[in-house]
């Protein structure tokens, strides 16, 4: 957060009345005091200039900041309030922002700093990027604009759109590269927009400006290595982390820095396959003791840490034990002492990562087949990624697997068919009817029936538009990093498909089952598997419908042997939230089953968040550019 300076009161809007000497002398005071730590008697100062003016939304702003400051940024609700009170005084509108009618920028830049506390990245963009569009923000030298910009950039990881990140990177240091050069030979005063910097040439605001060019630098490092490592630019990832290394071994006097470095160290190793070095260097990693280190920095490593341990036991094919450390995790982010809003400070609010926990517990839980426990843990997923079709597809493989829990005999074509043209069903093991049921579906309190995967099923496939994914290769599957590779995203079609056309067939809908099996025959690209099943799927679909021709058709030995049995070793990995790694591997599950003998595409990887102590916490001027 920031306070507005004396010369950005006076730019701000002409309507008020102008500062005496007196009151400006008071304000210059004031800010000195607020950047010297010590908020109270900024809080007192303010409170007497604003005894004179009651109706300047202005000194209203730097009074709230320097409060929540001196209240130890905690108490955020009554904070949003007095916040909003002062939006509302200024009368900024923001259905209609142009860049034209920005008279308090630094309003704005803290508007942003809340959306992005309140999970809501979409409306903190672009807020941000209208603002850095000012013209005073616009120069490199001003304080708030290089805040805004480095803002904007962590936006764009947590949007998880890591090429534009690292575009805003490149051109950030190429500004600052011009700047340093046209520095040597200028002699010229003090931009205008360096108006956080600029009251009487305050040393202490100088070196408070130096100290957060230092940490900008770092923060920008560790973009840049993040972003490489999640476009899997290993190559060049490898050798940012190694200067990332260097530059956090000289500025930081704790372990904090060293703790990203060796994340994104394991991230690397884990990415380049070698899980077993991932995991010797987080079991390295020191778990803190006290609560001490959360508040200060807003990552809860214990969580993070146990998240991460389990990813790598999933990722070596152990996920009983990665569900225990996803448990473990889960109920360290559920501990009381984490969830009492009024107690913590603002940039620890928005740390839990319930539900990307969830998931991956979840995940785990399938894979070491115990279902009904997975299904109960994914459904809680739902209500925060409506949109993955991936997590769509696991919780009707759910379903399936409680009701069948292996789809070898379908790989054993002769006696498929044999039992086929006898007329022989497939037999519902004992105390699994009730995977049959027909009741109606609750959203609000599902079960593990095939009817419900097969309303999963009906949920994910829409959300494959293959046209898009033609124009764009694009696919968000939060919590993963989004599929850019039109092969992977084919492949996820072809299996909400093909999990769909053993459903539909074993519902007895058969006109369903061969509309799906003919579209994911059709596809082109796809793992043979896929295929494969789906003639199984659709010869016994047309015969038991009562086309006998065409079903027979189907069973053609030189139809079926074409096909190897063995997926593409597509890896699929997922994304992460800004900073300390914590891997999570999804799992891809087989049409009817998560063990069929057919191994699948390799379970992703997922990195939670962890912020910057450079933040709210900074002593770099009490800014928040990347919390």
């Amino acid at each position: 957060m920031s306070v507005s300076s004396d010369e950005e009161l006076d730019l701000a809007n002409v309507d008020l009345p102008s500062f005496t000497t007196e009151e400006r002398q008071s304000i210059r005071k004031a800010i000195d005091h607020f950047y010297k730590n010590e908020f109270e008697e900024a809080s007192s100062i303010f409170a007497d200039v604003l005894s004179n003016r009651l109706t300047d939304y202005r000194i209203s702003h730097n009074l709230i900041i320097s409060g929540f400051y001196q209240n130890g940024l905690k108490d955020v609700d009554r904070f949003r309030e007095q916040f909003a009170d002062v939006l509302n005084e200024a009368n900024i509108e923001l259905n209609d922002l142009k860049v034209e009618n920005i008279s308090q920028p630094v309003f704005l830049y803290n508007l942003a700093l809340m959306y992005f506390q309140d999970r809501q990245p979409w409306k903190a963009l672009e807020l941000a990027t209208t603002l850095s569009k000012h013209l005073r923000l616009a120069d490199y030298s001003c304080p708030l604009g290089k805040r805004t910009r480095l803002l904007i950039m962590e936006l764009y990881i947590t949007l998880q759109n890591f090429d534009l990140a690292l575009d805003k990177i490149e051109m950030e240091t190429k500004r600052k590269f011009r700047q340093s050069m046209s520095a040597g030979s200028s002699t010229s005063g003090m931009s205008p927009c360096s108006s956080i910097s600029d009251l009487s040439e305050s040393v202490l605001r100088n070196e408070a400006e130096q100290q957060y060019d230092q940490s900008v630098k770092i923060k920008m490092q560790e973009y840049k290595t993040l972003a490489l490592l999640c476009t899997r630019t290993l190559n060049a990832a490898k050798k940012e982390y190694k200067i990332l290394g260097t530059m956090t071994a000289t500025a930081f006097s704790n372990e904090y820095g060293r703790t990203i470095v060796s994340f994104l160290k394991a991230y690397y190793n884990y990415l380049r396959g070698n899980i077993r070095k991932g995991l010797t260097i987080i079991s390295a990693i020191t778990i803190p003791k006290t609560i001490d280190s959360f508040l200060e920095t807003g990552d809860n490593m214990t969580m993070i840490i146990n998240n991460n341990l389990g990813c790598c036991h999933y990722s070596l094919g152990k996920p009983t034990i990665a569900a225990w450390y996803f448990q473990k995790a889960s109920q360290e982010s559920n501990k009381p002492e984490y969830k009492d809003r009024k107690s913590l400070p603002i940039h620890c609010l928005s740390f839990n990562k319930k539900y990307e926990i969830m998931y991956n517990f979840g995940v785990s839980l399938l894979h070491a087949k115990q279902s009904q426990e997975a299904f109960n843990v994914l459904t809680i997923c739902q209500i925060a990624f409506p949109s993955n079709p991936r997590l769509w597809l696991r919780i009707s493989e759910c379903c399936v697997q409680l009701y069948k829990s292996t789809n070898e005999n379908d790989f054993m074509w002769t006696e498929k068919k044999r039992n086929i043209l006898r007329g022989i069903e497939n037999e519902v093991p004992l105390g699994k009817l009730e995977c049959l049921s027909t009741d109606v579906i609750d959203p609000e309190k599902p079960k593990p029936t095939l009817r419900y995967a097969l309303h999963c099923i009906e949920t994910a496939l829409p959300l494959i538009n293959t046209e898009s994914v033609l124009r764009f290769c694009r696919l968000d599957v939060r919590p993963s990093n989004p599929i850019t590779n039109a092969v992977e995203i084919y492949t996820l079609r072809a299996n909400i498909l093909c999990t769909g056309a053993f459903i539909t067939l074993t519902l007895g809908h058969y006109a369903y089952t061969v509309r799906l099996c003919n579209e994911l025959i059709g596809m082109i690209g796809v793992p043979n598997v896929f295929n494969y099943l789906g003639k199984v799927y659709l010869s016994e679909a047309l015969f038991k419908q009562g086309d006998v021709t065409l079903g027979l058709e189907m069973f053609s030995e030189k139809l079926i042997s074409n096909y190897t049995l063995n997926l593409t070793n597509v890896t699929e990995y997922e994304g992460f939230s800004y900073g300390c790694t914590s891997f999570n591997r999804e799992g891809s599950g087989e049409p009817g089953t998560s063990d069929t003998g057919v191994t699948t595409t390799p379970p992703p990887v997922k990195f939670s968040h962890l912020g910057s102590s450079l933040g709210f916490k900074s002593a770099s001027g009490k800014l928040n550019p990347a919390v």
